[in-house]
């Protein structure tokens, strides 16, 4: 399992401010302000970082057209920031099935679909979901997603452009999460990542790749990314939107 993107549930100005996507675009991450997707409900953004990436979402009507439904009522509540963590997995099945037979309330893996035409039509998303509960102690979901086949995969990481490799800044490493997580929260990433490690940085899981997520107990909701930046140029670098600092390099 590794990490795949992480959404974030945004304001406005994280997709009208020239300002803030020329700090974004210093920071190494070459974004297009107007790119990415629209539907009636809601409008998407991404920061291509090699192969991963962090999708910006905002609500363009109450109702979030066909935007996750859950969502869609924690973003009309006020919620901002990191929504869910997504990990890609080869096989979606044996994820929902260990988890159920765990008793962590994870939802049966479904295809991703798009409504276009005022709902009259869908389109079928070359990648299936599934999704643990949202945690009780922070507005954070976990979900897994396998793509169709390699070939559909191959295509989708060829659209990731501008990509963040033109400044050397090849994938994200780690994710650190601080928050009110509560003791049922911190058990169900236990049985997420049967191999995570509690230590005195907290609850640190490795994925493959060597990338790391650290959850940690703290008052405030607060995400942390780090990228694998070779270039010194950008090294060090950071910016922030919303909760998330994202930084280059240590």
């Amino acid at each position: 399992m590794k990490i795949d993107h992480l959404v974030l549930a945004v304001d406005t100005q994280y997709q009208k401010d020239g300002k803030i996507f020329k700090a974004i675009r210093n920071a190494g991450f070459p974004c297009r302000q107007e790119s990415g997707k629209r539907t009636k409900g809601y409008r998407t953004s991404s920061l291509y970082i090699g192969d991963e990436y962090i999708q910006l979402v905002r609500l363009l009507m109450p109702s979030g057209s066909s935007w996750k439904k859950d969502w869609v009522e924690a973003y009309n509540k006020g919620h901002r920031g990191l929504f869910c963590l997504l990990f890609e997995t080869s096989d979606i099945e044996s994820e929902y099935a260990r988890l159920s037979t765990l008793n962590v309330p994870v939802t049966r893996p479904e295809p991703m679909k798009i409504k276009k035409f005022l709902g009259m039509f869908s389109r079928t998303l070359p990648w299936r979901n599934s999704f643990v509960f949202r945690f009780s102690g922070v507005p954070l979901q976990i979900g897994f997603i396998e793509y169709k086949n390699a070939k559909a995969h191959n295509i989708l990481r060829k659209r990731r452009m501008p990509n963040s490799r033109i400044h050397s800044v090849e994938g994200i490493e780690d994710i650190s999460i601080k928050g009110s997580f509560s003791d049922g929260d911190l058990w169900i990433l236990t049985q997420v990542f049967p191999d995570a490690r509690d230590t005195s940085e907290g609850l640190v899981v490795t994925l493959e790749g060597n990338q790391h997520l650290v959850c940690e107990k703290g008052p405030d909701y607060l995400v942390s990314v780090r990228t694998d930046c070779t270039e010194g140029q950008w090294r060090g670098k950071e910016v922030v939107i919303e909760n998330v600092t994202v930084k280059n390099g240590k």
